[in-house]
């Protein structure tokens, strides 16, 4: 058993030192970093084209669950739910920090002129303002299919459940009627830092 025991010893050596000579060194995250975590749903409105609102819901949930102190920063392309802007109201209304950017094609919808005023142009930005040349926020395409905000997520510094840093990118605009029937995608990505970084850093 002593001979056994002195070759896996040699053996468990050996690989290290090759592990060494390589430059590969075996590394385990600390304990109180939480994996990154990716979560997948879809709408699916059937063969007749049922309305689906478990997107929806679940958008509205994670905004529900922001505590205070807490940001949550949005982009949306089409939009006229009145369920997901009093959603992002209560928000603000409790002590979240709401940023959000729309499309500036959107400005004449009266669910985006409330959630503006209730939250603040200064927070909730129209692309194209004030004078709506354009309606992206980074093209300099003049009005027309040409120029579009087309990006469709929200972003969640923490939620109630402790998790931190959620990115939630959908395919959906919240936009009824048609929207509540087609068939869309969300993705919800928590704890990825860089990824997160990058989605606030492009509202600002």
């Amino acid at each position: 058993m002593a001979g056994i025991f002195i070759q896996v010893k040699r053996v468990v050596c050996a690989a290290s030192m090759l592990l060494l000579a390589f430059g590969v060194v075996a590394t385990t995250a600390p304990a109180d970093v939480p994996p990154t975590t990716y979560r997948t749903y879809f709408q699916d409105p059937g063969p007749n084209g049922a309305q689906d609102l478990s997107l929806e819901n679940h958008a509205i949930a994670l905004i529900d669950a922001t505590p205070p102190g807490e940001q949550i920063t949005f982009a949306f392309r089409d939009f006229n739910r009145s369920t997901v802007a009093n959603a992002l109201i209560r928000a603000h209304q409790r002590g979240v920090l709401v940023d959000g950017v729309f499309d500036g094609d959107e400005r004449t919808r009266t669910v985006v002129r409330n959630l503006v005023a209730a939250i603040g142009p200064s927070r909730v930005v129209l692309c194209g303002t004030p004078t709506f040349t354009y309606n992206s926020c980074i093209s300099d395409a003049l009005l027309g299919d040409e120029s579009l905000m087309h990006n469709k997520f929200l972003t969640f510094s923490a939620l109630t459940d402790g998790r931190q840093h959620i990115v939630l990118q959908t395919s959906k605009n919240f936009l009824s009627p048609s929207q509540l029937s087609y068939y869309n995608d969300m993705v919800e990505i928590a704890g990825d830092v860089p990824l997160y970084d990058t989605y606030v850093d492009y509202l600002f």
